[in-house]
């Protein structure tokens, strides 16, 4: 750019556009940081502040993936968490990747001699698969 000539009015001044080379909040100078003569009669000033520049930030966000992958984690933690004979669990999934389950834990109470060797629920029956265990007889003989 060229500076025009100063005159009986006054010195000759031109106006140029500037950016900061040091990112971030460190190139946000105040007026006059900049404040230099160039040989005899050139001065080169920053008459306003440098401003508007921020330091850099990271955003994490969750992808479908990320949702998708913790929803398995968690199911996989609340299915070893409700190990055991209920019936099917209610699943309810909220945008904050929240999973809640209901589950109803089942009981059950069978005399001494029987071993239980397998359970299912069928609907709402409970089935148990069992071998009846014979107690012994004591025989009394002289």
């Amino acid at each position: 750019m060229k500076v025009p000539a100063g005159n009986a009015n006054g010195y000759g001044y031109a106006t140029v556009a500037a950016h900061a080379l040091i990112s971030g909040k460190q190139g946000n100078i105040p007026a006059y940081a900049i404040n230099q003569i160039e040989g005899s009669s050139v001065y080169v000033r920053n008459l306003a502040a440098f401003q508007g520049g921020s330091d850099a930030y990271s955003v994490r966000f969750a992808t479908a993936q990320d949702i998708q992958t913790a929803l398995e984690k968690a199911r996989q933690h609340l299915a070893v968490l409700s190990a055991g004979l209920h019936y099917p669990c209610l699943e309810r999934i909220n945008r904050a990747v929240r999973v809640t389950w209901r589950c109803q834990f089942v009981t059950y109470h069978i005399p001494t001699f029987y071993h239980v060797t397998g359970v299912k629920i069928i609907g709402k029956n409970l089935l148990l698969a069992v071998w009846f265990v014979v107690r012994p007889v004591h025989i009394w003989v002289k």
